[in-house]
């Protein structure tokens, strides 16, 4: 409304990487609280990179230290398998177009009725229960994953955020 343009463009790709990241599988997962158990510790202790990269409690011997790292960075890892993940998600959508992702105006008008964040947690709820970054723990990249990213999770990801935005803008303009 104040046509302050830089801000109204931080704050929706803002909108946008916090509805991406709360669509994407692998944030479902509850890293944060894994890591504080690795830990023995909240993560807000973790201050430095050698703090961040290596996980190592007062009084943890040679072995559980080898231990809990290879929980969070060996094979099958925390942070090895969500790092896959995203990574497998990045390169099944980037070449795509997705016209699927298109709103309809049905769709449009939906989101206006029920407001951006009742659009969210809807597709939260759809993606959640496909099992998706269980499966990909599970099983790795399988060609059924794939096309299921490609055909429904980076269209509701760019649905759910082109959504929001309009939902943004017409609230803006009084609609």
């Amino acid at each position: 409304k104040k046509g302050e343009r830089e801000k109204a463009a931080f704050e929706a790709a803002w909108q946008a990487h916090a509805i991406a990241d709360g669509l994407t599988p692998a944030h479902h997962y509850p890293l944060a609280e894994k890591l504080e158990e690795l830990r023995g510790e909240g993560i807000e202790t973790r201050t430095s990179l050698k703090d961040k990269l290596i996980v190592k409690s007062e009084g943890d011997s040679t072995t559980e230290v080898l231990s809990k790292n290879w929980e969070m960075w060996g094979a099958k890892g925390v942070m090895t398998t969500h790092g896959f993940y995203e990574f497998g998600v990045a390169t099944i959508i980037a070449p795509l177009r997705l016209k699927s992702a298109y709103p309809s105006k049905e769709e449009c008008r939906k989101a206006l009725e029920l407001g951006s964040v009742e659009i969210f947690k809807q597709a939260a709820k759809d993606i959640y229960a496909l099992n998706m970054y269980e499966r990909f723990a599970h099983h790795g990249w399988t060609r059924e994953l794939a096309r299921e990213t490609r055909d429904f999770l980076a269209p509701t990801i760019a649905k759910t955020i082109a959504l929001a935005w309009y939902e943004a803008l017409m609230r803006t303009e009084g609609k």
